[in-house]
């Protein structure tokens, strides 16, 4: 019987990387890898916020928000009018409620959610669906995101149809089309996928990409915005916003 408690185990590394992005970023990685690994990612959600049509006071729903890494790019949009933040670690939301005191932080799963139905305009979630580790409690935070959302969802996560060769205990890959499948049972079309990862996330390549970023992260980006249909074939991670289909 596998005994792993995925919640205790992000309480105890928010806690023993307080203040560090190994807290939330990838644990094996030194500060400037992971600076450079959000850098990039912030960069896509920019353009692809962009394009989104939201109406005037909009609500974001930030799940999974960790110490905030991303609220800069949700206060900074004229908008949005309230941002709520949820995660299951009550001391990387302490550090997100330091950094931005005007967000609302709630501990909770995100199959625990208790929000009313399509109350948030968009709905956030940056590399949290593989961390749930239990199949039944995947699904049910899946389906709660949908509920809740009124217009958009963005995921960012894997977009393999295969499972990763290499793994952990807080990691569980699932096929790219179950997501999918899930998401347009909920009334959700995928709007737009786009790579954030390439080669820098790839099985043992992410190991050297922990030594040298720079050169693997600066390959991805030339990759995503010169051969966009080259990216989607062999990206391990993407940002997918999916839209409501029924409005």
């Amino acid at each position: 019987m596998n005994s792993f408690d995925d919640k205790t185990y992000w309480i105890n590394r928010h806690q023993k990387y307080c203040g560090d992005l190994r807290s939330v970023g990838v644990k094996s990685y030194h500060i400037n890898a992971n600076t450079l690994k959000y850098q990039m990612v912030r960069e896509r959600y920019r353009c692809i916020l962009s394009k989104l049509t939201l109406h005037a006071k909009s609500q974001i729903l930030d799940v999974g928000a960790g110490t905030g890494e991303f609220i800069d790019l949700f206060l900074n949009d004229k908008r949005v009018s309230q941002i709520i933040a949820t995660d299951i670690s009550p001391i990387a939301l302490e550090q997100l409620k330091q950094k931005h005191p005007s967000v609302q932080i709630l501990t909770k799963s995100i199959a625990d959610i208790k929000l009313p139905d399509k109350s948030m305009e968009l709905i956030h979630c940056f590399d949290v669906l593989y961390h749930i580790v239990n199949d039944d409690e995947w699904k049910q935070s899946v389906d709660n995101l949908c509920r809740i959302a009124l217009k958009f969802v963005i995921i960012h996560g894997e977009i393999a149809n295969n499972p990763r060769l290499v793994s952990a205990r807080h990691v569980k890959s699932r096929p790219f089309y179950l997501l999918n499948e899930i998401m347009l049972k909920n009334g959700f079309l995928k709007k737009y996928i786009v790579p954030t990862h390439l080669l820098s996330h790839k099985p043992f390549i992410y190991k050297i990409n922990g030594l040298f970023p720079k050169v693997f992260y600066l390959f991805d980006n030339f990759c995503a915005t010169r051969f966009p249909n080259l990216a989607q074939r062999i990206a391990s991670y993407a940002i997918i916003v999916y839209e409501r289909k029924d409005l």
